[in-house]
């Protein structure tokens, strides 16, 4: 490996490997947690390391292409904020996602995100959905109340509920991404027959009464939905 001082440079210098030349050097500043794909965690963590970067020796990169490169190595960013696009190879790498082998991205209904965050006692939940590129969000709760994660993610997934009763065309299939698995474990109690449930029971019994009570309109208009749990880094994706 070979390391150049100051300003990264196109590089002309040959390699032991034939063909290739090393287009930018620099030190990246983050990268992926260890083994993130078991756990699908979007959070970067910092390294030193010098980064290479290589191309065939029969093509050239233009300097503001290497320039956004080397930004984006030496980004502190605490999340890997990932980009949906749809270019050359980019489409097969979103089919092998968890998302995509379900057929997420060709899903012909309405497409919602959600997701809810609790830090210091505040609770937030948000949703957003990709027809027309919006969304919405509020707090939850009051801090004397108590905080937690579920009841911020039980609230996401009510506004989002909630926007596609209210949305033009929501007489369409719905499907709800989620990255809360306690979130569709507490729905999945309430499906099928044979069982009898208790609202009080649940700690987040009345943000779930409501989440219920949408799904059975969903369900009268003939539209029931579709829950999904991905991985926070494709419902971050989604949010984009």
């Amino acid at each position: 490996m070979l390391a150049l001082a100051g300003r990264p440079r196109l590089g002309a210098i040959s390699l032991s490997v034939n063909g290739s030349v090393i287009a930018m050097t620099t030190k990246g500043k983050s990268c992926r947690k260890r083994q993130w794909w078991q756990t699908g965690d979007d959070k970067l963590a910092a390294y030193d390391r010098k980064v290479e970067v290589w191309i065939s020796s029969r093509h050239n990169i233009p300097q503001n292409l290497l320039d956004d490169l080397e930004a984006l190595l030496n980004s502190s960013s605490v999340k890997d904020a990932p980009h949906d696009g749809t270019e050359r190879v980019e489409d097969i790498y979103w089919a092998g996602t968890e998302a995509g082998l379900m057929g997420i991205p060709r899903f012909p209904g309405l497409m919602y995100a959600t997701d809810g965050s609790q830090q210091k006692g505040n609770m937030g939940a948000g949703f957003y959905r990709h027809e027309d590129e919006t969304g919405g969000f509020c707090k939850v709760g009051r801090d004397e109340e108590g905080s937690s994660s579920n009841t911020a993610e039980h609230a996401a997934a009510c506004k989002a509920l909630e926007d596609a009763i209210a949305y033009a065309s929501s007489l369409r299939p719905l499907i709800l991404l989620t990255d809360s698995k306690c979130l569709l474990m507490a729905i999945q109690k309430w499906i099928g027959e044979g069982i009898i449930p208790s609202i009080k029971a649940s700690l987040d019994g009345d943000i779930l009464r409501e989440i219920l009570e949408l799904l059975r309109v969903r369900i009268d208009l003939d539209c029931p939905p579709s829950l999904s749990k991905s991985s926070h880094a494709e419902v971050s994706s989604s949010t984009k």
